[in-house]
């Protein structure tokens, strides 16, 4: 199977990065048998086999060479008690609702694994083919449906595999900070938007003051026995497009999982992707007016920081977790606002073919006398791993391309309990807005119509994501939800 995919360039070394492996035996913590848990981990590589189109800004750009090997991993977790937990990571855009629906079928039928027990993340990569396609989304002669079908079976088999190689294991979180990432959405009242689908003041453009997730947390899954770190699942949020588009690969996600685990032989480097909506890598002209094309070794440099920045955080050391595995999977209505049918006209002539596409659904709803929906379903699930202060976190994934302020003020809500906040779960609901983000408009909210939407979210929204936060918040302490 290897033999026949798209070879990646080689030649990228590590030398000089990492710091000693002698962090690899971290220091001790408690010894109860309630911080044994099983793990097992498995990655498969995805990628096709001949020149294939690729979604992202353009989703017709054809794409011939490979920059980096594309994954699909997955890592396991089981308690005492046997609950289980699929955490599965893939070099995709997305996971709409009914494939994920299809996908998590598929692995309960195949495995015994509860749906609600797996989580999906797609790294957001702008440089890998479409895993599904539709009228309203690629034109079908751009699509590969051996490719999806291929991934399809991959994503499935990579949590069987992971399954069957659990083995004793404990677990830590750690963190740091990495400042490679930069707000891509600059206010400049009166002025059009650049590389965007409105005509309001947001401008596709750096802005230093505005809001990003520096932080980087990964879980540390060491060996029971020798206690040497097997694997690190690393959550951070930037947007993969440094060198956009110009082969198929993970940008600096790619490179980073490649020059981690070059520099740590045996252990395996798994990544997911935050709260990264309105983040871009930091890489922008003099006067920072625009976001010009980057390149290879620009992201390559991207993930020389970001695996340093994990590094120093494997080096500080923090208590076990210890306890039960616990998931809450809740679903939750965003409000949207439908348009008229004079704004469906407006965009029959529009330059882009989804929008065009978009007005033509969006009328013949209209003939056919159709109402539309008013709110979109956001799936929000939580994973408690452990049980009390000091023992236990969070990993809280949702359905969405979620701006990252959301990360910050759902782990001031969930505090003291640590939260690993993420986005581009199973179940895309389109991007998750702030309240104050949203009258500003530019790209990311006026591009609703990319997935068929009949209007933009209301700033409502961000009290619906709070509120289910403050719920979750209650479930992790064992509280009435109310």
């Amino acid at each position: 199977m290897e033999d026949r995919r798209m070879s990646p360039r080689r030649g990228l070394k590590a030398g000089g990065l990492f710091v000693a492996a002698a962090f690899l035996s971290a220091a001790g913590y408690g010894r109860a048998a309630e911080d044994i848990y099983q793990y097992g981990y498995a990655a498969r590589r995805i990628n096709p086999t001949r020149p294939t189109v690729t979604v992202g800004f353009d989703a017709k750009v054809v794409l011939k060479n490979v920059l980096t090997d594309i994954f699909v991993k997955c890592s396991v977790i089981q308690d005492g008690a046997g609950n289980r937990l699929a955490i599965v990571s893939a070099d995709v855009m997305e996971f709409p609702k009914e494939y994920a629906d299809g996908i998590m079928a598929d692995i309960q039928g195949q495995f015994g694994l509860p749906a609600e027990n797996v989580v999906l993340n797609a790294s957001h990569s702008h440089s890998s083919p479409p895993i599904e396609t539709s009228p309203l989304e690629f034109p079908d002669r751009d699509f590969q449906p051996d490719w999806a079908a291929f991934f399809r079976r991959q994503l499935v088999g990579v949590v069987g595999e992971a399954l069957t190689n659990l083995r004793p294991a404990r677990i830590r979180l750690v963190g740091d900070y990495c400042g490679i990432g930069i707000n891509r959405r600059r206010f400049v009242p009166g002025r059009g938007v650049a590389h965007a689908l409105s005509d309001l003041g947001v401008v596709f453009a750096p802005n230093p003051g505005g809001a990003t997730d520096p932080e980087v947390q990964a879980f540390v899954f060491e060996s029971a026995t020798d206690r040497k770190i097997m694997s690190v699942l690393v959550k951070f949020a930037c947007h993969p497009t440094t060198a956009n588009q110009q082969g198929i690969g993970g940008d600096y996600i790619g490179w980073f999982q490649e020059l981690f685990e070059a520099g740590h032989p045996g252990l395996a480097a798994q990544f997911l992707q935050g709260c990264a909506a309105d983040v871009k890598t930091w890489s922008f002209d003099g006067d920072a007016t625009r976001f010009p094309a980057g390149t290879p070794e620009m992201a390559r440099d991207f993930a020389r920081q970001l695996a340093a920045s994990v590094d120093r955080a494997i080096g500080k050391g923090a208590p076990y977790l210890s306890g039960p595995i616990r998931v809450r999977l809740e679903t939750v209505p965003l409000p949207i606002r439908p348009l008229a049918r004079a704004d469906f006209q407006a965009k029959l002539k529009a330059p882009e073919w989804w929008d065009r596409r978009w007005a033509e659904h969006g009328l013949r709803e209209f003939k056919a006398g159709r109402s539309f929906p008013r709110e979109i379903p956001l799936r929000v699930r939580a994973v408690r791993l452990g049980q009390g202060e000091g023992v236990s976190a969070l990993l809280i994934a949702l359905g969405a391309e979620v701006f990252s302020e959301y990360s910050r003020q759902i782990q001031q809500l969930t505090a003291p309990l640590p939260a690993v906040v993420i986005g581009y779960a199973d179940g895309m609901a389109g991007y998750l807005p702030t309240a104050a983000e949203i009258p500003k408009g530019g790209y990311e909210i006026e591009i609703f119509r990319w997935w068929n939407y009949p209007g933009a979210f209301t700033p409502q929204v961000e009290q619906v994501v709070l509120d289910e936060a403050r719920r979750i918040a209650r479930w992790a302490r064992d509280q009435p939800i109310g």
